[in-house]
């Protein structure tokens, strides 16, 4: 605490803190006090590196997951990929061809193509 009335208490994580799913502040004494925490959320999503080749069509080099995510579908949209037919099918341009290696594409696998032409590991 700092200064006789500011009430005010800081707490940093430390890399060895366990996770946790709450928190107990305790104080002395039994009056009560006006107090404010301010709570900062520390996420920082995982980063993956694209392909090279789905990098350059989609324009990043690396980024989270639904910001990859987002892109691909972006590039299926500007290029009127998605079959008006069958609006769960993507029709494979060229260059879609060259990275999936097939002329259609399901909504339902692109969770599990798209990590195919990404690196895994986390990037800082």
């Amino acid at each position: 605490m700092y200064g006789p009335d500011s009430n005010f208490v800081e707490w940093h994580r430390k890399p060895q803190t366990q996770e946790t799913d709450g928190f107990q502040v305790k104080r002395p004494g039994d009056k009560p006090v006006k107090c404010t925490i301010n709570l900062q959320l520390d996420f920082q999503p995982q980063h993956f590196k694209l392909d090279s080749r789905l990098g350059r069509l989609l324009g990043i080099h690396t980024a989270t997951r639904p910001v990859i995510y987002s892109a691909f579908w972006q590039y299926i949209k500007k290029n009127k990929l998605q079959d008006p037919v069958q609006r769960d099918t993507i029709r494979c341009d060229e260059y879609l061809k060259s990275i999936f290696d097939c002329s259609t594409l399901k909504f339902g696998e692109i969770p599990f193509k798209l990590p195919r032409c990404s690196n895994h590991r986390m990037l800082l």
